[in-house]
């Protein structure tokens, strides 16, 4: 005798079971895939401040075997030494190049959101082709600028800062043609473009006493008012690598 399971038991999905159970896998992988580069996301900013916070340490290390100072005054510092015609004035790579002992590694010179100096990093500070002194490497391989006034006496000066600074939201980065520092306006602003970017609408600086903030374009122009007010007219040149 043959038993008819009827059509509750048929086995299969209709079509629109179906449509449902794609959309819910597609949704389901949206949410890995955002959750995952989420996490990368915050995995960089979390490197960008750790690198500066490095770098701004290791000054103050430098400062410690130096004279209690900076890399920034070390040539006018040494002025005795060199000839009445030699350049106190340096690009910013030589900077970080003399700090290269407390530094440890080059790598840190790089934010990992900075697309277009991430294919030049290096991992040393020597002039081999992987290092920071080769001609083609330089400031091709810093994504920081370097506060020319940081010194450890002057706690709220900005020491190093990503590189991503603009006068307004039009204009493009502040730029430091060789050795030339840039008065910094107080209401600059961070800046991201499709070519350089960065993160968005905030960055990172740390201040010279060793402290790391993260802040928006409201923060960032407190951050360089307090300096100009504590410390003068000049607390704000900055020294870009770009």
């Amino acid at each position: 005798m043959k038993i008819s399971l009827g059509k509750a038991a048929q086995t299969g999905f209709t079509a629109k079971e179906l449509i449902v159970i794609v959309s819910v896998i597609a949704l389901l992988l949206t949410l890995v895939v955002e959750a995952v580069l989420h996490s990368k996301r915050v995995g960089q900013r979390i490197t960008c401040a750790s690198n500066q916070k490095q770098i701004v340490l290791s000054f103050k290390m430098f400062a410690g075997d130096c004279e209690q100072i900076f890399p920034v005054d070390y040539f006018k510092s040494r002025a005795y030494r060199y000839p009445s015609n030699f350049n106190y004035n340096r690009p910013a790579w030589e900077y970080f190049r003399l700090a290269s002992n407390e530094l440890g590694t080059a790598k840190i010179l790089i934010c990992p959101k900075d697309v277009l100096r991430r294919t030049n990093a290096v991992k040393v500070f020597t002039n081999t082709v992987d290092g920071l002194a080769h001609p083609s490497r330089q400031n091709n391989s810093i994504s920081y600028f370097l506060g020319m006034s940081a010194q450890e006496t002057k706690p709220n000066t900005l020491a190093v800062g990503d590189r991503n600074l603009a006068l307004d939201s039009s204009t493009s980065f502040y730029s430091s043609p060789g050795e030339v520092a840039v008065d910094v306006a107080s209401n600059t602003v961070w800046r991201s473009s499709s070519k350089e970017p960065f993160h968005k609408d905030e960055g990172f600086y740390a201040l010279s006493d060793g402290s790391v903030q993260r802040a928006d374009n409201a923060r960032l122009q407190e951050a360089l008012r307090l300096s100009r007010q504590s410390y003068g007219p000049n607390a704000n040149k900055f020294l870009f690598p770009q």
